[in-house]
């Protein structure tokens, strides 16, 4: 959802003395300055975010990794055990 999102700042409405112009311009300076922290902030925020779905990625690809590992050392394993079954099988022929 899209919220309108104002700068709000202590100063002159219609400044016209150097006086005033100086208090106008410290104003915005100060909403410059708080915009940038929220700004910081926010690209933190998006970069731990970004690292915390880069490690669960690696741990899933890791996990995945062993799984496949596993599966593969099974595979080789029950065709051992079906080429020693085939073996038995013809030599007792």
């Amino acid at each position: 959802m899209l919220v309108k999102k104002m700068v709000t700042y202590l100063g002159i409405e219609n400044p016209s003395t150097p006086k005033q112009i100086r208090v106008e311009i410290c104003g915005l300076k100060q909403s410059i300055k708080t915009a940038e922290e929220l700004i910081s902030r926010l690209d933190q925020a998006i970069a731990i975010a970004e690292l915390q779905e880069e490690e669960m990625l690696n741990a899933r690809l890791q996990e995945d990794g062993k799984g496949e590992d596993k599966e593969s050392g099974e595979k080789e394993k029950n065709e051992n055990t079906n080429q020693e079954t085939q073996e038995g099988s013809e030599e007792g022929r």
